[in-house]
């Protein structure tokens, strides 16, 4: 039985996007069911990398929690995701500008700043690695903002 909204796709960057109303079981199901499972409020989704794992149990658990998937047959195996991922992922990380808006800041970021922060705000685990004077300090401050501000809002 599939249900409105329980839909299990695969977006342009080539991660699973998991969409389902609100309740405590299915939640608990997706963070225990996919590898690194990563929740994003403002688009009201999970995220999961394709990972061998997570390509293989999704038909299992759309069928026991009535998702739709909307996964094209000839897409690749799940090395040819993983491969597309990585690829897609390593392009991210060499930006040099992105549309992202840091209320409250007080101040303007340069283009490599806000792609900087808008990558590791995505990512949500990442190294930032630049050479010496390229704003690391300033990029590693407004993520500590930005995380404060959602931390406000779920007190």
């Amino acid at each position: 039985m599939q249900q409105r909204n329980r839909r299990i796709s695969l977006n342009k960057n080539y991660e699973l996007e998991i969409t389902l109303p609100y309740d405590p079981g299915l939640v608990d199901a997706v963070r225990e069911t996919f590898e690194r499972p990563n929740y994003q409020k403002h688009r009201r989704l999970w995220l999961a990398p394709p990972t061998a794992h997570n390509l293989k149990i999704t038909r299992e658990f759309t069928c026991l929690y009535g998702f739709q998937v909307n996964i094209s047959a000839d897409a690749g195996d799940a090395s040819d995701f993983m491969e597309r991922y990585r690829h897609h992922r390593i392009a991210d990380s060499l930006s040099m500008d992105a549309d992202i808006q840091v209320p409250g800041l007080g101040g303007t970021l340069y283009p490599f700043q806000r792609a900087g922060v808008e990558y590791a705000a995505r990512m949500r685990r990442c190294i930032i690695a630049d050479e010496m004077g390229i704003d690391k300090t300033i990029i590693l401050t407004v993520l500590h903002h930005l995380s404060l501000r959602r931390l406000a809002r779920c007190v």
